[in-house]
């Protein structure tokens, strides 16, 4: 049996069409398993600081083509804010269920 199920779990729009099947196995119990149709893009913002001291930077600093640029950040701190767009290729999300009880 093949399903289709469009979820939208907050109701704006953005939703992971997935597709798959559900097997009837021999002992009454379901199997259901789903991939997405599409990709799916995921937003994630990273905030926070980087304190830079001559203890994290050792191996960096004792490079002699970097030595000038840890004497100019040395013990400073660094903003790491950034966003970072992360992507699901189509059918690489698999969800496989099975169910632990027999239906009656």
């Amino acid at each position: 049996m093949l399903m289709r199920i469009r979820y939208d779990k907050d109701g704006d729009g953005n939703f992971v069409p997935p597709k798959g099947k559900i097997k009837f196995m021999e002992d009454g119990r379901m199997q259901i398993t789903l991939a997405n149709e599409n990709p799916i893009l995921i937003d994630v913002e990273v905030r926070g600081k980087i304190n830079i001291t001559s203890s994290n930077t050792s191996g960096l600093c004792s490079n002699v083509l970097f030595a000038w640029l840890c004497e100019a950040v040395a013990n400073g701190v660094v903003d790491a804010n950034t966003r970072i767009r992360l992507e699901i290729s189509k059918e690489q999300l698999h969800l496989n269920y099975i169910f632990p009880f027999t239906q009656q």
